[in-house]
């Protein structure tokens, strides 16, 4: 299908990796198979973003994040490795932002109010 309609592939493996969360939820994993079968299709996203002609790095960018961020049970291991030549300079450029925005975004750790040992 990657052949003939990148982006229709592209929306299948998304169909795909959007049921992980609910076959893991309704099966035992003791073997790993299906977690690699997920991790598998993570990467081949990633690699199937990289044929989309006309693709913007930073939408992927943010797709990536949106994955992460729906990710239960490690589908995305592979995902940012695969999705680099497709991210580009511009898209990693522009998920290291969005992360840096959400750690910036995070409260701040109190240090403990200092013991009075009078």
């Amino acid at each position: 299908m990657a052949a003939t309609n990148s982006r229709a592939a592209v929306a299948q493996m998304r169909l795909l990796l959007g049921l992980a969360d609910n076959v893991f939820e309704r099966s035992d994993d003791g073997s790993g198979t299906q977690g690699e079968v997920f991790r598998q299709a993570g990467a081949e996203l990633g690699r199937l973003w990289g044929l989309l002609p006309d693709r913007d790095p930073m939408a992927l960018a943010r797709e990536v994040l949106a994955l992460w961020d729906a990710d239960g049970y490690g589908e995305t291991d592979r995902l940012l490795k695969a999705a680099g030549p497709a991210l580009g300079p511009e898209g990693r450029s522009e998920l290291r932002r969005l992360l840096e925005a959400r750690l910036a975004a995070l409260p701040r750790s109190r240090k403990p109010d200092a013991v009075d040992c009078r």
